[in-house]
């Protein structure tokens, strides 16, 4: 969750998955809570960050 939007900036979440597959929530503006999941079965998040714009 990106709390800081005190300089009005757009925030995503990322996330790498142990298969190998990259995911991206939408953009967002707000200080909402976000969350992603890996697609296949079995695999698990390895890493995860937030991109600004």
């Amino acid at each position: 969750m990106c709390t800081d939007v005190s300089r009005g900036g757009w925030w995503r979440l990322g996330i790498r998955c142990s298969d190998g597959d990259y995911r991206w929530s939408d953009e967002k503006r707000t200080t909402q809570r976000t969350s992603l999941r890996c697609l296949n079965s079995g695999t698990v998040i390895t890493h995860d960050w937030i991109d600004t714009f």
